[in-house]
């Protein structure tokens, strides 16, 4: 379980001007455009490597299985405020953060096995049984372009989604997913949603990604 504390200043992985200075377009009714596609971009990047990029501080409750390693969802873990096991503050001079990008922290003395136990003498880990004891406390993720902060967006997630926007641009009369593009007044653009990354992303954009893409 992950509930997010303090959230990012901005999830788009790109700034709309980069977009705009490369299409060579300007103008208000260009702007709005292309501010929306990249939010869509950003979100379809996100969606279709499963796992968040912006920095966020996030409160995560995990199972423990009684190894000293445990691993966190977001990633580069930047800092730990806290962690606590069964409501109990665990000293942060007990652990540290062993590989910030795997999203591991280490404990020599072990996180403790929060599984339920058989009766009799063998005293197996019941399957399916681990409670949710462990509560981290954590900061994680990269800074978005445009922000200042460490780390920053790294250069090829920001290409991505830059080339995404780019694509989507090019191809917008094409693209079913583009409903209306008419902006009244400097006013509404309205577009469908997006379901299917897979088939919205071209395959260099798929390349640029390949190594940041977790599996489900």
């Amino acid at each position: 379980m992950l509930t997010v504390t303090t959230p990012a200043a901005s999830k788009r992985l790109a700034q709309p001007s980069d977009v705009l200075y490369e299409l060579g377009l300007s103008g208000s009714e260009a702007t709005i455009i292309i501010t929306d596609m990249v939010d869509q971009a950003s979100a379809a990047i996100v969606s279709y490597c499963n796992r968040q990029f912006a920095q966020e501080t996030v409160e995560e409750t995990i199972p423990t299985t009684g190894s000293c390693n445990i691993l966190l969802t977001r990633t580069p873990i930047i800092s730990i405020s806290s962690i606590t096991f069964n409501g109990v503050t665990v000293a942060a001079t007990e652990y540290f953060i062993n590989e910030p990008e795997a999203g591991m922290v280490f404990n020599p003395s072990g996180w403790g096995d929060t599984a339920q136990r058989s009766y009799g003498l063998s005293r197996t880990p019941v399957q399916n049984s681990r409670a949710y004891l462990l509560k981290a406390t954590y900061t994680a993720g990269y800074i978005p372009p445009g922000y200042s902060g460490s780390p920053a967006m790294p250069s090829d997630i920001e290409r991505a989604c830059i080339e995404l926007v780019k694509s989507l641009w090019l191809a917008r009369k094409l693209n079913p997913n583009i409903e209306s593009e008419s902006v009244p007044d400097v006013g509404s653009v309205k577009y469908r949603t997006i379901t299917d990354t897979e088939m919205l992303m071209p395959p260099t954009v798929k390349q640029m990604l390949s190594n940041w893409r977790r599996a489900l």
